[in-house]
């Protein structure tokens, strides 16, 4: 048997393979993967854009001959912190006609270099613009799946830790049942030799015969409730191979100290999924309220350009240089004022949830604590009563044997003492269970059990 303030290293190993046996867990992070996949094609329109063109044509004229014409160009742009887009591109063509008679008069070869820089005035400028609202929603999926992950295994933690607890409250109670079944056994057996020798009366051997057949139910139902324990553990996370642990009878008084409340409610809102998860909601509605207040406007584009040909594929120092305005509106319809009026109203309403789910955090961790407290002075008030019952039971179990108490006193004994012993170990799981809840609350399980736990 283990005493239970040993059994936290037990603990930390269970808990360890329910993370790594979780399906639920094994699925995140693949979304996770996959949502880390999304982020990199929006972020690859961060970078440079090259384009590469070529034709080939090859045509014969009514009037007789052969005509050939070959083309290639390239393009390099870049989207700027702006959203202006400057590129550097070349274009070269081939042109042949071989006529059924001379002169050659439409060969031509050219070669042109441009440059230019586009930049919008209006619409698209900035973060407005498109591609950059991409690349946000893009990162916002991919912290929220990655919140969501944290939060499922913060939740598993949870619930594993708060099963394993259970499941050694029902072993302990399944171990005290045991002895106490066979004990209740033997004197059965030794009020069947006294009534035969006609020490004590019928009475007497029926009562003792109850008490065994009570303790024995008892076990019985132990037992089942100890395998359906093990049965949500094993729907937490594959327990193959695992082995738990035998508890003593009596848990130990095994109080964990917390960082003030303050200190706490500070932790939550930076570490918290339910909070990291709204504040990046909001993130993520507030650059579409801008890309959609951006619609709205006026398309206004001015380009900067410089352009020169090289005729005959020779290069020259003549540029063409110039600048070029370019504006377009498209009234908004309807439905794209009403779509603008939505976004704004769901930021309103994230706004109103995030605020609540703060307060609704506060409240929580507060509450929590003050259980804590509760249930570790019931714990102690249990334990002492649990110590008394069982001392009070080995000396009615010895009057008994003495024949100076019947064994009616002897059920009412074991009675007191076996519910005692439950009362206890309830108290004792049902303090682990808050604890498990602060730190799924607050994001500081893994912390304390100095595992890494935020996004690298």
């Amino acid at each position: 048997m283990v005493a239970s303030g040993q059994l936290s290293v037990q603990e930390n190993q269970f808990l360890e393979v329910a993370l790594r046996r979780n399906l639920t867990l094994r699925a995140d992070s693949l979304d996770l993967r996959s949502s880390g996949e999304a982020l990199v094609a929006a972020q690859a329109a961060l970078g440079p854009q090259l384009a590469l063109t070529g034709s080939a044509e090859l045509a014969r004229p009514a009037a007789g001959g052969t005509s050939t014409a070959m083309g290639v160009g390239g393009t390099v742009s870049q989207i700027l912190p702006t959203a202006a887009i400057g590129s550097v591109g070349w274009t070269g063509s081939s042109n042949r006609f071989d006529p059924q008679t001379p002169p050659r008069a439409m060969d031509s070869d050219t070669s042109t270099l441009s440059v230019s820089l586009k930049q919008p005035l209006l619409r698209g400028f900035g973060a407005a613009s498109p591609t950059f609202q991409a690349v946000a929603q893009a990162t916002s999926a991919r912290k929220l799946r990655f919140l969501s992950a944290r939060g499922d295994g913060l939740a598993l933690l949870q619930r594993a830790k708060t099963g394993f607890w259970n499941l050694m409250a029902i072993r302990a109670q399944v171990r005290a049942l045991t002895d106490d079944s066979l004990r209740q056994g033997r004197l059965l057996e030794v009020s069947r030799v006294q009534f035969r020798t006609g020490a004590i009366a019928v009475l007497d051997t029926l009562t003792s015969h109850q008490t065994f057949g009570k303790a024995r139910l008892s076990l019985l139902q132990a037992r089942q409730a100890e395998r359906d324990a093990l049965r949500q553990i094993a729907s937490i996370a594959d327990t193959t191979g695992l082995s738990f642990p035998q508890p003593d009878t009596l848990p130990e008084p095994e109080r964990m100290v917390f960082p003030k409340t303050a200190e706490l409610i500070e932790s939550a809102l930076a570490h918290a999924p339910a909070i990291l998860s709204a504040q990046e909601r909001l993130a993520a509605q507030e650059s579409e309220v801008l890309l959609r207040r951006s619609n709205r406007l006026p398309q206004l584009d001015a380009t900067a350009f410089g352009r020169t040909g090289m005729p005959g594929g020779n290069p020259t120092s003549e540029w063409t240089v110039g600048g070029r305005i370019d504006f377009s509106w498209s009234l908004p319809s309807g439905a794209e004022r009403a779509r603008y009026r939505q976004a704004l109203t769901d930021l309103s309403s994230l706004q109103v949830k995030a605020e609540s789910s703060r307060k609704e955090l506060v409240r929580q961790i507060e509450r929590i604590l003050d259980q804590y407290d509760g249930s570790q002075e019931q714990l102690l008030v249990a334990l002492d009563l649990a110590r008394v019952q069982k001392a009070r039971l080995a000396s009615v179990e010895a009057a008994v044997n003495a024949g100076a108490k019947s064994g009616i006193d002897l059920d009412a004994a074991r009675t007191d003492w076996l519910s005692a012993l439950q009362t206890t170990w309830s108290a004792f799981a049902g303090a682990k269970a808050l604890e498990a809840e602060l730190e799924t609350n607050t994001g500081i399980g893994p912390a304390r059990r100095g595992w890494i736990w935020e996004e690298k």
